[in-house]
């Protein structure tokens, strides 16, 4: 886990398999207090995707949904109907800086920003957000 920005708050995790959404899950009460989380999620289709999801979307107040930079991503579509019984807003957005600046405009800068679901993501976001 990595903090890259205070306000908001800015969390990148290496989470990108079941076992480690649900550690994150776990951890996150130290962090969140009263903040409202923002997810910006993007998950390889040969994942437990719906038990990572049903870890985390319960959390969360509302997402970005994104693809990761590989064959095996699972796309947009087949992510955003896999999440949509959580009822929780949901913004679609393929390009990951593209994905990170939507969480911003929609994130409180008193709440939090999560990356996590997929290293190539994570690693693309990282790069993003130390270019600013």
């Amino acid at each position: 886990m990595e903090v890259l920005k205070q306000h908001p708050l800015v969390l990148l995790d290496g989470a990108h398999n079941a076992d480690g959404i649900a550690k994150l899950a776990q951890s996150l009460p130290h962090y969140v207090n009263e903040r409202k989380i923002t997810l910006v999620l993007g998950v390889l289709g040969d994942k437990e995707y719906p038990l990572m999801l049903s870890e985390i979307f319960p959390l969360i107040h509302q997402a970005v949904l994104t693809e990761p930079l590989s064959e095996r991503k699972l796309d947009l579509d087949s992510l955003a109907k896999a999440t949509a019984h959580f009822h929780k807003p949901v913004i679609l957005e393929k390009e990951i800086p593209r994905a990170f600046d939507r969480a911003l405009e929609i994130t409180d800068e008193n709440d939090m920003i999560l990356c996590c679901g997929s290293l190539y993501m994570i690693g693309e976001i990282r790069e993003y957000i130390l270019s600013l």
